[in-house]
């Protein structure tokens, strides 16, 4: 019997994931049955958890984001967002399909959040091992560049891009930016006709030049 989604939900929080499976190497991981679980929108690392909890080897590929504590408080911090929206991966020993047939997937989907498998023809869809394991290896956790918590939210950039001053001297101005230190984007500029100088701008008067 299913628990209530509200009780699963409120049992787990989404930084009680060990991810123990990347202690895994890529070889390890390749030897699994990999299989794609569609789940309720925004309950993704509750969904990992959970199935960690219950012996399973689950992950969620994820980035993170630097955003506001609350629209009060200036001061940001770092927000995990699942980078395939309503997904987790799930990975079972070939031993423990062999042995327990379908009674892995029935503890899969006793839980409430769970909504299917990818598959077709009624039938659930191996995933290529070697190529799933490189993929969650490599976006277990997409993190953020630390510079993007000075930046304005969702109007993030990077050295090399093409960006707009929005406040101060130079608003409307249109400049790449050459490198960024600390809150600062460093921008080329000719000064008082002399060749091109650097200069400091603050990233939050900066945005994507689009």
């Amino acid at each position: 019997m299913k628990e209530p989604v509200v009780d699963q939900v409120k049992a787990v929080r989404r930084t009680e994931a060990r991810r123990a499976a990347l202690m895994r190497s890529v070889g390890q991981l390749a030897r699994l049955h990999w299989y794609a679980v569609m789940v309720r929108g925004g309950t993704e690392f509750a969904v990992e958890a959970l199935l960690e909890r219950r012996g399973f080897v689950a992950l969620v590929p994820m980035r993170t984001e630097y955003r506001r504590v609350n629209r009060y408080v200036q001061r940001k911090r770092e927000v995990s967002f699942p980078l395939v929206v309503r997904y987790v991966f799930v990975g079972f020993e070939p031993a423990q399909l062999a042995r327990d047939g379908a009674q892995p997937w029935h503890r899969v989907f006793s839980i409430s959040m769970v909504q299917a498998v990818v598959g077709a023809d009624d039938r659930p869809w191996r995933m290529r091992g070697k190529e799933t394991a490189e993929f969650l290896k490599e976006h277990a956790r997409h993190a953020a560049p630390e510079e993007q918590k000075h930046m304005r939210t969702y109007r993030e950039f990077a050295v090399g891009d093409l960006v707009r001053v929005v406040e101060g001297s130079l608003a409307g101005m249109e400049i790449t930016v050459h490198r960024i230190i600390g809150d600062e984007a460093r921008v080329l500029m000719p000064l008082f006709g002399k060749d091109e100088q650097e200069l400091p701008i603050p990233l939050a008067n900066l945005e994507p030049a689009d």
